[in-house]
C-alpha cells in the first residue's frame, strides 16, 4: 500500500497484504516513510534537511575552504567572546534563591532569615608547606593564642 506504515501489531496480521513493509518495528515507524517500490526512507525535519542541503555542502566544498574556515572561526569566536563577556558579569547573590511559593513556610522562613540576619562573606586562606601547629604550654582558654606554626623543611 501506498504511503503504508504498521505498527508492530499490524506486523503479523497484515504481512500477507503488505509484504516486507511491514516487518519494521514500531521504534521505526515514526522515522521512516514508505515508498511505492518498497523501500523507506528517512523522515527530515526542517533543521536536517537545512544540514543536508546548505550546510554541510558550504563546509565540504572544495571552493573557498580557507575562507570557510576563517568565517567559521570568527562566527565561534565571536560567540565565544559575548558569551565570555557575558559569564564575566555574573556574580554571587546575596540572598538565597527563592524556589518555593509564596504561601510555603520555608519561603517565609528563609525571606525572614535574609532579613534579620546578614549573610556572612568568609575569606579562606591556604597555606601549602605546614607541617603542623606546635600547641604545647597554649592556654585552651584563650581564643588568641593558637600555638606555633611549625614549615616542612623538605617542601620546596
Amino acid at each position: 500500500r501506498r504511503g503504508h506504515t504498521c505498527s508492530s501489531g499490524e506486523a503479523d496480521a497484515n504481512r500477507k497484504q503488505c509484504g516486507s513493509e511491514c516487518a519494521q518495528t514500531a521504534a521505526e515507524v515514526p522515522s521512516r516513510v514508505l515508498e511505492p517500490g518498497g523501500g523507506s526512507k528517512l523522515r527530515q525535519g526542517a533543521i536536517e534537511r537545512w544540514y543536508e542541503t546548505r550546510f554541510a555542502p558550504f563546509l565540504v566544498s572544495g571552493r573557498g575552504a580557507r575562507s570557510t574556515s576563517l568565517w567559521l572561526v570568527l562566527v565561534l569566536g565571536g560567540v565565544a567572546l559575548v558569551m565570555g563577556a557575558s559569564a564575566l558579569g555574573l556574580h554571587t547573590s546575596t540572598r538565597d534563591v527563592q524556589v518555593w511559593p509564596a504561601w510555603h513556610n520555608v519561603r517565609h522562613f528563609l525571606k525572614l532569615r535574609d532579613e534579620k540576619f546578614e549573610l556572612e562573606n568568609v575569606r579562606v586562606a591556604i597555606l601549602w608547606g605546614v607541617d603542623e601547629v606546635d600547641r604545647t604550654g597554649v592556654d585552651p582558654f584563650d581564643e588568641d593564642d593558637l600555638g606555633t606554626l611549625l614549615y616542612r623543611r623538605d617542601f620546596d
